[in-house]
């Protein structure tokens, strides 16, 4: 399935099977509300995983690096054979009423490539609301969660970063030709620009 420039709400709760609970309940509504408020177009980028109480969001952007809870998050799944995934491009719209395009994917085979193109978190970039912005290991992180909060406030944004942001880029841009469908011949790596 691939729809372009449709309402993404309606979609996920029809994909759900209309027993969703309220908005205010559903932490994949407010994760794609918040997408809605981004600039970059990685933060508006989303992969989505029905389920009977809503959905699973998690950004596209943080599922190939290790050590993000999205990884972990979305890599903690087991779906069943044939089952469905869901890519999410937000492109215009409302946080209340967000339009863009969603494709789904076969999430086992996903999954599958998934375990050799993730790569591992060098870093995490904190934002603060209070203005404070750095960058820490991941495991540093982990570690003082507790005491950053209550020296520098609640964080505003959090971006995982590999070690080639351009080897990052490229493993993405990769799996959206495997979505669509793209099988590389046999012996032959994958060459020219990846869309």
């Amino acid at each position: 399935m691939k729809k372009s420039r449709i309402e993404i709400f309606p979609l996920l709760d029809e994909l759900c099977g209309g027993t969703t609970k309220p908005d205010s309940f559903r932490p994949d509504v407010w994760s794609i509300r918040k997408g809605m408020t981004e600039y970059e177009m990685e933060e508006r980028s989303f992969y989505w995983l029905p389920c009977a109480h809503g959905g699973l969001c998690v950004m596209e952007r943080s599922v190939f690096l290790r050590g993000s809870k999205d990884h972990w998050v979305w890599t903690q799944q087991h779906p069943k054979p044939g089952e469905e995934a869901y890519h999410i491009i937000l492109t215009g719209g409302t946080p209340n009423a967000p339009i863009g395009d969603v494709r789904s994917f076969d999430f086992s085979s996903h999954l599958r490539r998934l375990e050799a193109a993730a790569m591992d978190a060098q870093a995490v970039e904190l934002v603060f609301y209070s203005g404070c912005r750095f960058s820490m290991p991941p495991e540093q992180y982990r570690t003082d969660m507790e005491r950053l909060f209550w020296e520098y406030g609640t964080i505003r944004h959090i971006r995982y970063l590999p070690e080639n942001e351009a080897k990052l880029t490229r493993a993405i841009m990769l799996e959206h030709r495997y979505q669509k469908g793209w099988t590389p011949q046999k012996g032959r790596p994958p060459s020219g620009p990846v869309r």
